[in-house]
């Protein structure tokens, strides 16, 4: 019998999702959306978060070894930190691998560091974004988790090519 992968065990699969955490405060956060991400079955975690891109570039131009790990391409160095990306670098995220359980290990060991959002959201149909942060810089919600969540359903099961509805009615 084959081994189930974290994945497969989940009720509610979103193979179709990126989520992308945008400058997150701490390694909790990130550890806590790969775990989310696991439980959900989404297979992209993207980080966009120029300081720490620029901080393991460094580190990658000290080491081949390094540079070789995060996957960055020769010449890195003369581009535009908003247009890079590599992998993931976990040294730089202390604690987000306790945070994340084993499933979410799996989704970290996969998930891409970008300098900036208009790289991390290429190649994406419809992006949609959450802020826990209130104040005058953060925009009010412009539809309800509520409408949000229908109106992605309806979209999806008529991408299928489904009726949406469960009970065959």
């Amino acid at each position: 019998m084959a081994q189930e992968t974290p994945s497969d065990a989940c009720i509610c699969r979103l193979p179709w999702c990126k989520v992308i955490l945008v400058e997150p405060r701490d390694a909790r956060n990130v550890g806590m959306a790969a775990r989310v991400c696991a439980n959900f079955g989404v297979d992209e975690l993207v980080v966009v978060h120029a300081g720490k891109l620029q901080a393991s570039l460094d580190r990658a131009g000290r080491s081949p070894e390094k540079a070789r790990q995060l996957g960055f391409p020769d010449g890195a160095e003369a581009t535009p930190i908003s247009e890079l990306q590599c992998a993931l670098d976990l040294a730089a995220w202390k604690g987000c691998e306790r945070l994340a359980t084993t499933e979410g290990g799996v989704v970290l060991q996969a998930a891409r560091l970008f300098g900036g959002l208009r790289a991390a959201l290429a190649g994406t149909g419809r992006s949609v974004a959450f802020s826990g942060r209130e104040g005058r810089n953060f925009r009010q919600a412009s539809v309800r988790l509520k409408n949000l969540a229908e109106q992605l359903s309806a979209e999806y099961s008529s991408v299928r090519g489904t009726s949406g509805s469960q009970d065959g009615a």
